[in-house]
């Protein structure tokens, strides 16, 4: 039970903490950008990506955690 319990519940806080992370980094980057009148361009839809991958490790499962893991890794991403 408690091993269990710790994957599910240290999966969710990597996943919460990657997603407060990323996405205060992508909103300030993108206002940044269009602060400059410069297109937000291919690293806006990365870190995106990057973000609904740590969701993807915040919810509970085994499945959700690989697919956010593969999402997240800069290798693994471009092959996606």
């Amino acid at each position: 039970f408690w091993d269990d319990f710790l994957f599910v519940f240290g999966s969710a806080v990597l996943g919460m903490f990657l997603l407060l992370m990323l996405g205060r980094n992508t909103v300030f980057e993108l206002q940044t950008r269009l602060r400059n009148n410069q297109m937000p361009g291919i690293a806006i839809i990365h870190r995106t990506v990057v973000m609904i991958g740590a969701f993807f490790i915040f919810l509970p499962g085994i499945l959700t955690d690989v697919l956010g893991v593969l999402l997240v890794l800069p290798g693994l991403r471009h092959l996606l």
